[in-house]
């Protein structure tokens, strides 16, 4: 103190001093107490968002493998069903196939009228059978060829009390004709429940929906999706996502179903139109993290309080000079103590004075080892005893390493021994405090109960090691980290070496050329590649072609630095099998093509010669009634009449062969080509027969400026054949007309040939496409049954299709599409 000081200024002078520290320790104080708690809460929200993805992730891969193994045995029954005669189809059969589907309620055959086929049925029967989810099922099935599993809506099903999906596959003839149904009764619920691990986070939701956004099942369950009720109250962002197609994204968004606001991920299931919403409520991971931020709010006003106390204490005069100055040197020591909790605060809490050897646990601590949630004081005995056994020589070795080194924090796994007597994974985060000689002599840090992460790790890692595909976590170099057993036994080795070996063709790698290089800019992009094919080496020096898919997982960045960095899970399909499939394929078109073109050929050379002695039999029955008719009686002129007309009829059968041969044969000669060109020309080489008949043609004048790509000849004929037909079949009760009409479609237009005939029946809207497919006798209507097959086959050579709409007794229309020129 200078001597000009007066007693009075020196505890003036200090006071500002001391005001301006602890405003500033205040704001340090505060400042980081707002930063840990908004770092925990990011952390406990990105927690939350990876274990939904992951989750989500699982069940989609489960639940396609379950779809694909129900399809598969869905498809062996229709195998069985649709096989010749003599081979054996029994209760037994359908029996056994429903044992290979563990969770399936039904399995079961419907015959082409809906109707259940008896002793085809292995389950309860579905009730009610004519509710309209199931009929409309059984429509799509009936209605729309095809090979691929096919699922319904969500219905209740009245047999087993509860809601459930039906999956079924159609039942195709030879001949192309519906069969049936081949169908599977599935629990809604069963879906979600068989694929979940026994234990799931608390908070957590997963929803199942169809593609059109239907919710099948949802756990916890919920009231508008339980009963005969099918909510589809999807929340705006889930709806949008579905509509769109996404595969996988992540989204946030408050449930419609119970209120909550969830951090979710939705994942489609492979190659099947289901979705897996898997969402996490944020309350969930929020109370803790508000219990933590009212520990810290805690601390925070205890400390303002202190700041109060000593801010009074340092006004007082006198006598209150030494306890104000020992309240001060409290405050800094109380300040620096909070400080460094507040730095490793996460869940639990402790605090070591090394130098005495005294530690002091948070009631979270003692929480977790479910002892009661109190601040105890202790030796460090109190949590060395507690660790387990087999990791406590590796703790005190960390330790002491530690100590002897220079690191400011340390980072260690292990278990402590829980009052149950299980033992509880933790990671134990600390910070290391040091004298000036640099010993430590505090240590202060956090615990979090990993029990939690290690099942669902245990979970992912049993659905790695028996996944199907070959799977594996490498760098971005290729370097793997791990594989399961699939992509072990495609490579050729075993874990240990395999592990650590730098396979490239893993990942699509930057500056590579064609669909890898572009798959490497997409990952560099999106974080994903793929699919896309390339040839991976294997031990033995061959090559394996094989399907790459993939995603960059979130790289860990450790405080010490031990984080693994960038890691690509990449999924390994073997293709090889695949492509020689398809060689087998192409092989066999091919073939087919070469035998085609030979019966076609037969077919011509065998009509031409089949008309030489055809001319000759009628040359001579002519010959014959010419010279001799005056001698035959009755009788013998029908006779020659008979065998005239059957003459005749076979020599037109032959002719529409030979054009109907002739049209596979012959190159198109393919140009623009206005179709009111080629119906003029149609009509004017029917002219006797419209004129005969009264049949009259309207053709719309859009039609003008219609120009098809094709060949003249051919669409001449295929109208002609229509129109033709038209006036043929024509209804005894009024004039014949024929419409004509076009409106452009997606590659082309779609040309209607429309009458007032006396129609088809729905039963023969395929038949009558085939060759000598007649629907009436002779002697009611003449003709060989070849012209709508030479339609077809000619609509069909221009690259389109025909069909045929009708109402029987009012008439018919034919519409086929064809190409427009340049292909738009």
């Amino acid at each position: 103190m200078c001597p000009s000081d007066s007693p009075a200024a020196v505890p003036a002078r200090h006071g500002r001093w001391i005001l301006a520290a602890l405003a500033g320790i205040t704001v340090i104080v505060v400042g980081l107490a707002v930063l840990t708690v908004e770092l925990d809460r990011q952390g406990r929200r990105a927690s939350a968002s990876a274990a939904a993805r992951l989750l989500s992730g699982a069940l989609a891969q489960g639940l396609g493998a379950y779809l694909d193994r129900i399809d598969l045995e869905l498809r062996d029954l229709a195998d069985a069903r649709l096989n010749p005669p003599g081979q054996h189809w029994s209760q037994a059969l359908v029996e056994r196939h429903r044992r290979h589907l563990p969770g399936v309620i039904t399995v079961e055959l419907l015959d082409a009228a809906g109707r259940p086929v008896p002793g085809a049925r292995a389950g309860a029967a579905l009730a009610p059978e004519r509710d309209a989810v199931v009929q409309a099922f059984f429509a799509e099935l009936r209605d729309v060829p095809g090979t691929a599993l096919v699922l319904s809506s969500p219905l209740w099903d009245g047999a087993s009390g509860q809601r459930v999906v039906l999956a079924g596959r159609r039942l195709t003839r030879p001949d192309g004709a519906f069969a049936g149904v081949v169908r599977a009764v599935l629990p809604a619920q069963g879906l979600v429940e068989r694929f979940l691990p026994d234990s799931v986070p608390p908070g957590l939701h997963v929803s199942l929906l169809n593609q059109r956004v239907e919710f099948l099942a949802r756990r916890p369950a919920v009231a508008a999706v339980q009963g005969g009720a099918i909510s589809t109250a999807a929340s705006a962002p889930l709806r949008a996502l579905i509509e769109r197609g996404a595969e996988e994204s992540s989204y946030r968004a408050v449930s419609q179903l119970d209120g909550q606001s969830r951090i979710a991920f939705l994942r489609r299931a492979a190659g099947h139109p289901l979705y897996f919403s898997v969402g996490i409520a944020e309350e969930t991971f929020l109370d803790a993290w508000r219990s933590e931020l009212a520990r810290v709010a805690v601390v925070v006003v205890a400390f303002l309080l202190l700041v109060g106390l000593v801010l009074s204490a340092w006004r007082q005069r006198g006598r209150a000079l030494a306890a104000l100055a020992e309240a001060h040197r409290a405050a800094h020591a109380q300040a620096d103590r909070f400080d460094r909790v507040l730095r490793g605060a996460n869940d639990g809490w402790w605090d070591w004075d090394l130098l005495r050897d005294e530690v002091e646990y948070s009631p979270r601590w003692w929480e977790m080892l479910g002892e009661p949630a109190e601040t105890r004081r202790g030796s460090s005995l109190l949590w060395r005893d507690r660790v387990h056994p087999d990791d406590r020589a590796r703790v005190e070795a960390e330790l002491a390493a530690a100590w002897a080194g220079d690191a400011a924090t340390l980072r260690s796994e292990f278990r402590l021994r829980h009052l149950s007597g299980r033992s509880l994974p933790v990671l134990a985060r600390s910070l290391l405090q040091r004298d000036a000689a640099g010993r430590v002599v505090r240590m202060s840090g956090t615990i979090t109960d990993l029990s939690s992460i290690r099942a669902v790790e245990a979970r992912l890692r049993a659905m790695f090691d028996l996944s199907p595909l070959g799977c594996c976590l490498c760098d971005g170099d290729g370097r793997i980290r791990d594989a399961n057993p699939a992509l072990l036994a495609l490579l050729g080795g075993d874990r240990a070496g395999t592990v650590g070996r730098r396979l490239p063709e893993l990942v699509p790698q930057p500056g590579a050329g064609g669909e890898e290089g572009a798959q490497a800019a997409r990952l560099a992009a999106e974080g994903r590649f793929g699919p896309y094919e390339s040839l991976l080496p294997l031990a033995d020096g061959r090559t394996v072609p094989v399907r790459l898919r993939g995603v960059r997982l979130a790289a860990t960045d450790e405080a010490d630095g031990a984080g693994e960095g960038e890691t690509i899970y990449t999924l390994v399909e073997d293709v090889g099998a695949q492509r020689a499939m398809l060689r087998a394929l192409e092989e066999r078109t091919r073939e087919l093509a070469r035998s085609n073109a030979d019966l076609e050929q037969f077919a011509y050379v065998a009509s031409h010669d089949l008309r030489e002695p055809l001319r000759m039999v009628s040359s001579f029955l002519g010959l014959l009634e010419r010279r001799h008719g005056e001698g035959f009686d009755d009788e013998a002129r029908q006779f020659i009449a008979f065998a005239k007309d059957g003459a005749q009829r076979m020599d037109r059968l032959i002719l529409d062969l030979l054009d109907f041969s002739r049209i596979g044969r012959e190159d198109l000669a393919l140009a623009p080509v206005r179709l009111r060109a080629a119906i003029a020309q149609a009509a004017a080489n029917l002219a006797v027969g419209l004129e005969e008949s009264g049949a009259r043609l309207e053709i719309e004048p859009g039609l003008d400026a219609v120009t098809v790509r094709g060949d003249a000849g051919q669409l001449a004929s295929l109208f002609q054949n229509l129109i033709g037909n038209a006036i043929k079949y024509r209804s005894p009760e009024r004039p014949p007309l024929v419409t004509l009409s076009a409106r452009r479609v997606e590659g082309g237009w779609q040309v209607s040939v429309a009458d007032n005939g006396i129609g088809i029946e729905p039963d023969y809207y395929e038949r009558i496409f085939r060759l000598f497919q007649r629907l009436h006798s002779r002697e009611r209507y003449d003709g060989t049954g070849i012209g709508l097959a030479l339609c077809k086959k000619i609509v069909e050579r221009h690259g389109g299709r025909i069909w045929v709409e009708s109402r029987p007794g009012e008439g018919s229309r034919f519409l086929f599409i064809l190409p427009a020129p340049g292909g738009g």
